[in-house]
């Protein structure tokens, strides 16, 4: 049996011990925990969000990609300001097909989009939830 040590991307030591048993090599980690548990992907310690713009002849898209969460917020808000000056008359789509998270800062910034105009597509329960929750906001202001 040998023994190597590694260090993780948060200094961690772990040690991975490779045993042979007729020929086939099995791996096991000595360590109880190889990454943290919020990170989907190693290296990822922060909510990550791409935000896509796609304009065709009659509507501008805003395609969002990750978690909408933390200073992600402030940047859609952004984006979507610069994206409504469009003199084109434009019709704005905010796409949350690919959104896995939504915090409620999130949700308070889209209810102010819809307000806006901005019309919404997106897939998966829980986003068609809070578009529901959205659209009743909107439906109680009018």
């Amino acid at each position: 049996m040998s023994n190597y040590r590694f260090d993780t991307f948060d200094s961690t030591p772990i040690e991975l011990a490779t045993l042979s048993f007729d020929s086939i090599a099995y791996s096991h980690l000595s360590a109880s925990l190889v990454w943290p548990p919020h990170c989907a992907y190693p290296g990822e310690s922060k909510p990550v969000l791409k935000i896509t713009t796609i304009e065709s002849e009659s509507q501008r898209r805003l395609v969002l990609e990750g978690k909408l969460a933390g200073p992600w917020v402030a940047e859609l808000k952004k984006v979507w300001l610069e994206a409504k000056q469009s003199p084109n008359g434009h019709e704005l789509v905010i796409d949350l097909c690919n959104v896995t998270v939504i915090t409620m800062q999130a949700e308070s910034v889209l209810l102010e989009i819809k307000r806006g105009g901005a019309r919404f597509v997106c897939g998966g329960i829980l986003n068609k939830h809070v578009l529901r929750r959205i659209e009743r906001a909107c439906e109680c202001d009018s």
